[in-house]
């Protein structure tokens, strides 16, 4: 999540000096805490293989559960195998 975040700032200069000048202001800060978490949340699913499968060139047996990150970094993921 804050590596998100960061990268979103780092992105955004505008958006950076907004966070910057208000960092005194409590209620701005904490809504603006609350956007950017909501915005680059990350959640994490799994799935469950009924045959073996590879993935990322690991072979993952039946049976056997794979977390699954979704946020910006899981972009590259592959589609889950049959």
């Amino acid at each position: 999540l804050l590596g998100l975040v960061i990268r979103y700032l780092a992105r955004h200069p505008d958006t950076r000096r907004e966070i910057i000048a208000h960092l005194d202001d409590e209620d701005f800060m904490r809504s603006a805490s609350e956007e950017l978490m909501r915005r680059h949340g990350v959640a994490v699913t799994a799935r469950l293989f009924e045959t073996p499968a590879f993935v990322h060139d690991l072979k993952c047996a039946r049976r056997e559960v794979e977390a699954v990150q979704k946020g910006e970094h899981a972009e590259d993921l592959p589609a889950c195998p049959a």
